[in-house]
């Protein structure tokens, strides 16, 4: 069967009759005039018409344009909740950007420099630019796009890591910060899960002494055993483990950090600290409490990879604890030995 190109809309007509048209953004607000073409694709004058076709399209299509269809596609609509949030954020941020450029206009320089503009924040300049590369990929699989995306070549920013609370953070947030903020950072740090996570826990989740979380990021659906520090917390909660308010309501992520940034620049031994640090205390906690690193990646939903990256320096203090234990005992051991 003869592969036609993208943007030619093929109508079968009562009578059986075949008619093709040539219609760029078919069903989408940025939808081309629709031009009809001759009967058979086979013929020179099929693919002439076509060509006339596409110089003599009236609607000019706009990133804006592009971006909103994707946003209403089949595509995104099946994206995780997290995903979802995230990409129409960066993604109107984008539009707002660079919306009025024709999709084929936009040039990797154009890209650079906006990833550079968000160079104090990498995590969110990578994301954009991931959530920009789906768009130009799903828009030239429906036409929007003939040229290859602007996103290819163009390098990340590189992350710096979140770093684990100190313990002086530990000691102070139950009480320092709201109740509502406290609540969650108890949760994550004693659940080791990520913030989105910790935000759609339902005491309907509960079973024996776990709560099932399905991991919004990775898919993973885990029991997580209740620790006794958070178990009252769970337990007592009406439906949503951790609300913003006492009708229970919960928060979206962007509500939850937007709070936690006003609420530590109160509190100074939280400067700069984010919910994620909280997951590698937790990784770190486990492996300090002995541990085995796959018992640690069955209670956070982690690779074993993460778990020995996130546990680096936990390990170490135990290494160097346990080797100045050795030496200590050396001197000892060795009279021992002389006087035996």
């Amino acid at each position: 069967m003869l592969k036609l190109p993208t943007g030619v809309h093929v109508q079968k007509r009562p009578s059986g009759k075949i008619r093709y048209y040539y219609h760029p953004g078919r069903g989408t607000a940025a939808a081309g005039r629709r031009v009809r073409l001759p009967d058979d694709p086979h013929t020179a004058a099929f693919w002439e018409a076509l060509a006339r076709a596409r110089s003599k399209v009236e609607h000019r299509p706009t990133i804006a344009g592009m971006v909103d269809a994707y946003l209403a596609s089949p595509e995104f609509a099946e994206k995780s909740t997290n995903t979802k949030d995230l990409y129409l954020r960066y993604l109107r941020e984008f539009q707002a950007e660079l919306g009025a450029m024709a999709p084929d206009d936009l040039k990797p320089y154009s890209i650079a420099r906006l990833r550079d503009n968000l160079a104090a924040t990498p995590g969110r300049a990578n994301l954009t630019i991931s959530a920009i590369g789906v768009v130009y990929r799903w828009g030239r699989e429906q036409g929007w796009v003939m040229q290859a995306s602007p996103v290819a070549g163009i390098g990340r920013l590189k992350l710096g890591e979140h770093q684990p609370w100190p313990q002086e953070a530990l000691d102070a947030f139950p009480t320092a910060l709201p109740p509502a903020l406290a609540r969650a950072c108890m949760v994550g740090l004693y659940t080791g899960q990520r913030l989105g996570d910790v935000l759609a826990m339902r005491r309907s989740a509960v079973e024996g002494d776990g709560i099932w979380v399905r991991q919004q990021k990775t898919g993973k659906l885990l029991l997580i055993p209740l620790h006794s520090a958070i178990r009252q917390i769970v337990l007592g909660a009406p439906d949503v483990v951790c609300p913003k308010n006492a009708s229970g309501e919960p928060f979206s992520a962007d509500q939850f950090e937007g709070a936690l940034r006003r609420a530590r620049k109160n509190v100074k031994v939280m400067d700069g600290l984010v919910f994620h640090g909280l997951r590698k205390n937790s990784t770190v906690h486990l492996i300090e409490a002995g541990c085995t690193e796959a018992e640690v990646a069955a209670v956070t939903g982690m690779s074993l990879q993460m778990v020995v990256h996130y546990g680096k320096a936990a390990r170490q203090k135990k290494l160097a604890v346990e080797a100045l234990r050795k030496l200590e005992l050396y001197p000892q051991q060795s009279n021992q030995e002389l006087s035996a």
